[in-house]
Formats: structure tokens, C-alpha cells, sequence
């Protein structure tokens, strides 16, 4: 995703069908806000406390809650106020590609494994075409 950053228009693919266009910026603006994600010693009823007080949706990828606030500078004050000590981490930071691609797929992007003999055919095939 970092190579698309650069890039004038995406196209993001989920089950070889196009589910959206656009230029970065734009498919980042899909998000609405700050993706604020936070850990607490009980995710299940903090994500039942954050959505029935705070009317947010939230989501939970390995053991951490994703949401998304317009201003996650005054959300997460509220956050903390809110659920107090079972707050173990909180970040904040701008919508990245990853997140609108989560967002709209509700997955992540993975890196392909490769097996070793993958590895040797692509280095070959980059030796070849350097000839």
C-alpha cells in the first residue's frame, strides 16, 4: 500500500470485482475522521459501552478496537473518562489505505507467502530479463 500513496487514481479489487475508485486522498476522506484504535482489559464490554454511548461503529482486529472519530483529539479524552481503568493503550493517527481497504472489504492486505522455490523462479526470471 505504501507504492499506492504515490499514485494519481487506485482501483481497490475484492473478489476480482472493482469496489472503488479514486485518488488517495479521496478514498481516505471515505473514512470520515481519525482511526482511533484502543486496547482494554475487556474489549467485548468496552465495545458495547463505545457503541451505545458514543454511537460509533466499532470493529476488533486481534484483540484491538477500530474506530473512527472526526476528531480524535477530542474523542479519546471521552474514551478514556468513559471506560476508565480498563483502558490499556490508545493511538490515533490519519486514515491510511489499510484502513479504507478494511473498511470496504473487511479484511486486511496480506503479503503472499512464498515457498523458497517461488523465490528462486522469480530471481531467476529478474536474471533473465537483466540480460
Amino acid at each position: 500500500m505504501e507504492e499506492a500513496e504515490v499514485c494519481d487514481r487506485i482501483a481497490i479489487i475484492d473478489n476480482g470485482k472493482i469496489i472503488a475508485i479514486g485518488t488517495p486522498d479521496e478514498l481516505k476522506s471515505t473514512i470520515g475522521g481519525d482511526v482511533v484504535s484502543i486496547t482494554t482489559t475487556d474489549n467485548q464490554g468496552s465495545r458495547a459501552q463505545i457503541e451505545k454511548l458514543f454511537h460509533m461503529d466499532v470493529s476488533e482486529k486481534e484483540k484491538v478496537l477500530y474506530m473512527t472519530c472526526s476528531s480524535g483529539e477530542t474523542c479519546i479524552p471521552d474514551l478514556i473518562r468513559t471506560l476508565g481503568e480498563k483502558v490499556r493503550s490508545v493511538r490515533i493517527q490519519r486514515p491510511t489505505l489499510n484502513d479504507v481497504f478494511l473498511k470496504l472489504t473487511g479484511k486486511t492486505i496480506r503479503e503472499e507467502e512464498t515457498s523458497s522455490e517461488d523465490s528462486v523462479r522469480e530471481s531467476i526470471r529478474a536474471y533473465r530479463r537483466r540480460r
